[in-house]
């Protein structure tokens, strides 16, 4: 499986999650789906960090930075996503494991 295509079942899985966390009544069970919807959320910036280094560019909304032309910004791109990956895998950990329901 390429990372591109791994990037995008992580983003499904994200919306996935959240349709479930809506449609559950019980706060566990809420804090489970939204648990793991967060951490999909991190497993996609995770992959879209090792996409863009394997490929040598990254696309950013609309723009493609490219490491052989803007390596500065290509490399503050890359720890810029890899750092919001980093925080949003620790804010899913803190909601799965340490928040009381």
């Amino acid at each position: 499986m390429t990372l591109n295509r791994l990037m995008w079942v992580f983003a499904s899985l994200f919306v996935a999650f959240g349709l479930l966390m809506a449609a559950v009544e019980d706060t566990t069970a809420r804090k489970i789906w939204g648990g793991l919807s967060v951490a999909s959320l991190g497993g996609f910036a995770f992959a879209m960090v090792f996409d863009g280094v394997s490929k040598g560019e990254i696309r950013v909304q609309f723009s493609v930075i490219e490491r052989a032309t803007q390596p500065r910004l290509f490399w503050a791109a890359v720890t810029l996503v890899g750092a919001a990956g980093i925080g949003v895998v620790v804010s899913a950990a803190m909601v799965l494991f340490f928040r009381a329901a």
